[in-house]
Protein backbone atom coordinates (compact mmCIF):
# COMPACT_ATOMS: atom_id res chain seq x y z
CA UNK A 1 0.00 0.00 0.00
CA UNK A 2 3.28 2.30 0.61
CA UNK A 3 4.00 1.75 -2.72
CA UNK A 4 0.25 2.62 -4.30
CA UNK A 5 0.04 5.41 -2.26
CA UNK A 6 3.48 6.77 -3.38
CA UNK A 7 2.85 6.41 -7.27
CA UNK A 8 -1.21 7.93 -6.41
CA UNK A 9 -0.98 10.29 -3.88
CA UNK A 10 -4.12 12.10 -4.76
CA UNK A 11 -5.78 8.37 -3.93
CA UNK A 12 -7.80 8.71 -0.29
CA UNK A 13 -7.24 6.00 2.31
CA UNK A 14 -10.46 3.93 1.67
CA UNK A 15 -9.43 4.31 -2.18
CA UNK A 16 -6.45 2.72 -1.42
CA UNK A 17 -8.12 -0.12 0.54
CA UNK A 18 -10.24 -0.37 -2.19
CA UNK A 19 -7.12 -1.04 -4.75
CA UNK A 20 -6.15 -3.60 -2.02
CA UNK A 21 -8.85 -5.86 -2.72
CA UNK A 22 -8.99 -5.87 -6.37
CA UNK A 23 -4.94 -6.75 -5.93
CA UNK A 24 -5.83 -9.31 -3.80
CA UNK A 25 -8.20 -10.83 -6.43
CA UNK A 26 -11.61 -9.55 -4.46
CA UNK A 27 -14.51 -9.66 -6.50
CA UNK A 28 -16.95 -6.47 -6.71
CA UNK A 29 -19.32 -8.20 -4.81
CA UNK A 30 -17.00 -9.23 -1.81
CA UNK A 31 -15.61 -5.72 -2.31
CA UNK A 32 -18.89 -4.30 -1.61
CA UNK A 33 -19.72 -6.33 1.18
CA UNK A 34 -15.90 -5.81 3.34
CA UNK A 35 -16.49 -1.75 2.62
CA UNK A 36 -20.23 -2.00 4.05
CA UNK A 37 -21.21 -0.58 0.43
CA UNK A 38 -23.57 -1.48 -2.21
CA UNK A 39 -21.65 -3.05 -5.46
CA UNK A 40 -23.26 0.92 -7.37
CA UNK A 41 -20.87 2.22 -4.69
CA UNK A 42 -18.14 0.13 -5.52
CA UNK A 43 -18.64 1.07 -9.69
CA UNK A 44 -18.48 4.86 -8.87
CA UNK A 45 -15.12 4.29 -6.50
CA UNK A 46 -13.63 2.71 -8.94
CA UNK A 47 -14.54 5.03 -11.62
CA UNK A 48 -13.43 7.97 -9.27
CA UNK A 49 -9.84 6.24 -8.87
CA UNK A 50 -9.65 5.73 -12.36
CA UNK A 51 -9.54 9.94 -13.28
CA UNK A 52 -6.72 9.87 -10.41
CA UNK A 53 -4.39 7.11 -11.66
CA UNK A 54 -1.98 6.81 -14.22
CA UNK A 55 -4.26 4.50 -16.95
CA UNK A 56 -1.41 1.67 -17.21
CA UNK A 57 -1.17 1.41 -12.97
CA UNK A 58 -5.42 1.63 -13.55
CA UNK A 59 -5.61 -1.37 -16.27
CA UNK A 60 -2.85 -3.66 -13.80
CA UNK A 61 -4.95 -3.40 -10.26
CA UNK A 62 -8.50 -4.08 -12.30
CA UNK A 63 -7.81 -5.54 -15.17
CA UNK A 64 -6.39 -8.59 -13.58
CA UNK A 65 -7.03 -12.01 -14.95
Amino acid sequence: MKDLKEQTPALTSDELIFCTFFLLGCSKELTADLMNTSTDAVKTRKSRIKSKMNPELFNWIFNQT
